[in-house]
Formats: structure tokens, C-alpha cells, sequence
């Protein structure tokens, strides 16, 4: 296959394809290759250096999508007005903590750990020990392997998760343990669960985006926040101090990256990604 172009008078010029059994063809052109890009205009306000970094991230997004980037508001087809406030906030995060104590005969030992770190409210403490009770059996067989009664001491502290009770109590049965009530039992376990508040102070990002076209066909606001940054306030405990030692786990790096992505999608009306898997050109911090 090859093709020729033929002047025509009046400088036109009409390729054709030739086609190996010599017919021409016109070659098809896209619909839309004269139509012209549509003009948007961004205009964010507020803290100076997240908005210069969200008005890169949509003008990259909105080129991507084939849209041009104004100077000026006249003429334009699409308006982006937003704000977007940054300072610091109080918080608290939650550490599980788990103290327990094993006596057999006339020794006693500790067992002190750290379950999971959570930023969740208050009410939702029970998740800090998910998976807990099994390992804290786990852990009592294989210190005492010969042991064979168990007794849990009335003085013991499940109330911070009844997931923990439970699945402790089935762990220890399944690892061959009897339970009795004497205090002639080859172990007497005592534990108590503390679900321990953290003071840390936040770098937070509040934010609204308004978008107009011009012909009044399409209109959306988005609003919301996002943890930039976290550090803590206060000594970290003196149980698994190490676990503390980095809270980037608090901030959510990419929050401009999907803002500025649902933003262009919601204008082309398309089904935004998943957060997580979109492309940003850079990573604001």
C-alpha cells in the first residue's frame, strides 16, 4: 500500500490510498481533528504553595485530556475556582497494649507487647487487637509446653475487645489447655488491655473545588481534607517506643494527585481510578 496526493485546483490536495489492486480510496480523517480544545480557566486561592502544586497537577491532567490551559477568564469554556487552607490540628492516634503476667508455681513473668496502631475513633478500639488473642496463646504454649490447666485471673482486663476474649480463650483450648477455676492450675494468666491515647499534631489540607461551564450543562463541587504531615507531642511510651517513630502512615502523599484526577474525569465524564493507580507527574508535599 502507498500513498498519493494529488494538487487539485485551487491548491486542495486529496490523499488517496492506493491499494495493491491499484482502486484509490479516500483516506478517512477523524471526525474531530479541526475541532478546537476547550478552554478552561483554574483559579485557586489560599495557601500559596498547594495551590501552585494542585494548579500544576490539573493543568497536566487537563493537557493529558486534550483541553488547554488559559491565561485569562473571558471566553473561556470551563471555570476551576477553589480554595485550599493549611495549618496544624490536635489529634489523637490509639496504640494497643498489652500487658500480661503467667504464674506457674512460684514464678511469675511478663509478657508485655504492642498490638496495632490506629488513628480510627474511639469507639472502634476493638480492631486494635484483632488477631491478638491467638498470638498471646501462641505464645504461652511455647513457654510452657508441659503446662496443662490454665486459669485467667477474675482480675484480668478484656473489656477493650471482646474479639481478644474470645479468641483467646479458643486459642489457648485448641493448643490443649484445660480451663479450671483453682488456684492449683499449672498457669494462672492475668491480662489486661489498654487501648492508649497518642497526642500528635497534624499538617491538614482543607479544600473546595467548584466547576462551571459556560453553557450551563455541567456543574460539581468537591470538598473535603487530607493529612499532609504528622509528628507527635508528647514522649512516645515507653512500651514500643520504636513503633512511633514514623507516622508518614497518618499523611495521604497523593491527595493532590487524585483531587486534581476526579476533577478533569468528572469534567470529561469518565469513571475516575481507583485511589492509588492514578499517574501524578509529581508528589506534593
Amino acid at each position: 500500500m502507498r500513498k498519493t496526493a494529488i494538487r487539485l485546483q485551487g491548491g486542495f490536495i486529496v490523499l488517496f490510498l492506493i491499494l495493491a489492486s491499484g482502486r484509490a480510496v479516500p483516506a478517512q480523517t477523524s471526525a474531530n481533528s479541526g475541532a478546537k480544545p476547550r478552554k478552561v480557566f483554574i483559579n485557586l486561592t489560599g495557601d500559596e504553595k498547594s495551590t501552585h502544586r494542585l494548579w500544576m497537577l490539573l493543568s497536566f491532567d487537563l493537557e493529558d485530556e486534550g483541553m488547554a490551559v488559559a491565561t485569562a477568564k473571558s471566553g473561556v469554556d470551563i471555570m476551576i475556582d477553589g480554595r485550599i487552607t493549611r495549618g496544624p490540628e490536635k489529634d489523637n492516634i490509639r496504640l494497643g497494649v498489652i500487658r500480661m503476667a503467667v504464674t506457674s508455681g512460684n514464678s511469675a513473668r511478663r509478657f508485655d507487647s504492642c498490638a496495632s496502631l490506629s488513628n480510627g475513633e474511639e469507639d472502634a478500639v476493638d480492631d486494635l487487637f484483632d488477631g491478638e488473642g491467638k498470638l498471646q496463646a501462641g505464645q504461652i504454649r511455647s513457654e510452657y509446653p508441659a503446662a496443662r490447666t490454665v486459669r485467667v485471673d477474675p482480675a484480668s482486663d478484656l473489656t477493650a475487645s471482646k474479639k481478644f476474649a474470645a479468641e483467646f480463650r479458643k486459642s489457648l483450648e485448641e493448643s490443649g489447655f484445660s480451663f479450671v477455676d483453682s488456684a492449683d492450675a499449672d498457669l494462672t494468666v492475668k491480662v489486661a488491655l489498654t487501648p492508649q491515647k497518642i497526642a500528635i499534631e497534624t499538617q491538614t489540607l482543607h479544600y473546595e473545588i467548584n466547576v462551571s461551564e459556560r453553557d450551563g450543562m455541567h456543574s460539581s463541587q468537591q470538598s473535603g481534607d487530607s493529612v499532609v504531615s504528622a509528628k507527635l507531642t508528647e514522649k512516645p511510651p515507653a512500651l514500643c517506643p520504636e513503633r512511633l517513630e514514623d507516622l508518614s502512615w497518618l499523611s495521604q502523599s497523593d491527595a493532590f494527585c487524585g483531587l486534581a484526577h476526579e476533577t478533569v474525569m468528572g469534567i470529561m465524564g469518565k469513571k475516575s481510578k481507583p485511589a492509588g493507580t492514578t499517574r501524578c507527574h509529581f508528589t506534593p508535599r
